[in-house]
């Protein structure tokens, strides 16, 4: 009869070691690329965008700000993809007609998924990143840093 209680509390034992503890995964939240518009005349000022959307490649709307003034954005990334295009669509009025313009920026760079526990999964960031783009309404797009592993940044400045 000892025998089988303590085998019982040395199975119970070894069952309870193998647990891993509830995690919490309030820090290890993944990143967005953040995106903030600045005056092209001083850089240093930011300077917000109205009637502005995101699309895709295919001219579908991503996002509408239309009927609000933008100052930053933050975008999710595919992971399952090294590049990826958006549209930066600025709609203009003049004397009651609009005009849209839109720029095409290329993101490219290198997802990164690292594994933080059974419970929290993944966490998503991104290496080496550069964009390409096209200038109409956009003047200039710099790259602050190219590794994105923060929401406490500005990764991408836009100037217009």
């Amino acid at each position: 009869m000892k025998l089988k209680t303590y085998i019982l509390a040395l199975a119970a034992l070894l069952l309870l070691s193998n647990c891993e503890k509830d995690d919490v995964c309030v820090d290890n939240d993944s990143v967005y690329v953040n995106i903030v518009f600045y005056s092209a005349e001083d850089s240093s000022t930011a300077k917000s965008v109205s009637g502005f959307s995101l699309l895709n490649d295919n001219g579908d709307i991503i996002q509408n700000y239309d009927n609000t003034t933008v100052a930053a954005i933050a975008l999710v990334l595919p992971t399952s993809e090294t590049s990826y295009n958006l549209i930066f669509r600025k709609r203009t009025e003049v004397d009651g007609i609009s005009t849209d313009t839109n720029d095409t920026l290329k993101f490219n760079y290198t997802p990164k998924a690292t594994y933080v526990s059974r419970a929290c999964g993944y966490i998503r960031s991104y290496s080496d990143l550069n964009i390409d783009l096209t200038k109409h309404w956009i003047s200039e797009v710099i790259v602050n840093t190219s590794e994105v592993n923060s929401n406490n940044e500005e990764h991408v400045v836009i100037l217009h």
